[in-house]
């Protein structure tokens, strides 16, 4: 008889969300310049499940759902809080007793604050390839 893995976790992770150019003039010297920076998404998934395939191997399939908070710090300046949900397909391999490594496909679905124009929120999706190091204890 095979028996279902259950796996509970909780993550942090960030990434790049979008670069924004700015185009400003020098009030001194009235000379423009461009100038380029990044919006940064951080997202701290609060509890996850997972579902492992029941194998006896070193390497598990994973399916996962789970949710938290994220972050938004916009290129062009503010920064949005809301909330954030996750769903995964992945592969994990034991490199020992207590560490693994694995790959993912991760949806994500985020729900931000409009705060541009101050009206209601922001409903966001999010694709991304993961590689992930995990700690069991």
């Amino acid at each position: 008889m095979r028996i279902w893995a259950l796996g509970l976790g909780m993550g942090l992770s960030g990434n790049i969300h979008n670069r924004v150019r700015l185009t400003q003039i020098d009030p001194e010297t009235g000379n423009s310049f461009v100038q380029t920076k990044n919006g940064r998404m951080l997202y701290w998934d609060a509890l996850f499940a997972r579902i492992h395939l029941p194998l006896k191997k070193r390497f598990q399939p994973y399916a996962e759902i789970g949710g938290g908070l994220a972050r938004l710090a916009r290129g062009e300046g503010g920064r949005s809080f809301g909330a954030q949900m996750r769903a995964a397909l992945g592969l994990e391999g034991w490199v020992s007793e207590t560490v693994t490594i694995g790959f993912s496909a991760m949806y994500r679905l985020n729900a931000l604050p409009d705060t541009t124009s101050g009206k209601g929120w922001v409903v966001g999706h999010a694709m991304q390839g993961v590689f992930e190091i995990g700690f069991h204890w």
